[in-house]
């Protein structure tokens, strides 16, 4: 008894480029879906109290590069450029680890309400604030779903 095959080399590779580019058109799109899930959590879920909106609507995420395959979630830019001070703290609770004045920049003296009454001071030393990493702690929280998602994208792509 004989036992032969053939091998069409030609096809094989073609099913072979053609597997790659299908491939690649998944982990891009997957790559996409995974930014904008870590973008929406972080959105969603911070901790710095929320008063005009701008930081949370300076969250961006898109698509760095294609080739290699590289996500980006960014906050922060010109409407919110506080970000970083949130994210990574400020002050005491920051890189250089002491407070730091504040001073007026427009009238001689610096006013807030405090106590049902008006406060005045020249300058204060203020204490920094404590960072928040909201980007940090979504993609963390969104590691499991987004190996999950890069899995089912290499399933798809196979069949």
């Amino acid at each position: 008894m004989e036992v032969g095959f053939k091998l069409d080399a030609k096809r094989l590779a073609q099913a072979f480029d053609n597997a790659e580019g299908k491939l690649r058109g998944e982990l891009i799109l997957t790559m996409k879906k995974a930014a904008r899930n870590v973008a929406s959590r972080a959105k969603r879920e911070h901790r710095f109290i929320t008063r005009g909106g701008r930081l949370e609507a300076s969250i961006d995420d898109g698509l760095q590069s294609s080739d290699p395959i590289v996500g980006y979630v960014t906050a922060g830019g010109a409407n919110a450029p506080y970000a970083a001070a949130i994210h990574g703290g400020s002050g005491l609770h920051g890189p250089n680890r002491a407070r730091y004045p504040i001073v007026p920049r427009f009238r001689k003296v610096l006013r807030w309400a405090g106590g049902g009454k008006f406060v005045f001071a020249k300058k204060v030393m203020h204490p920094g604030v404590k960072p928040d990493p909201f980007l940090d702690k979504a993609l963390e929280a969104e590691v499991p779903a987004i190996e999950t998602m890069f899995n089912q994208a290499i399933d798809n792509s196979l069949k």
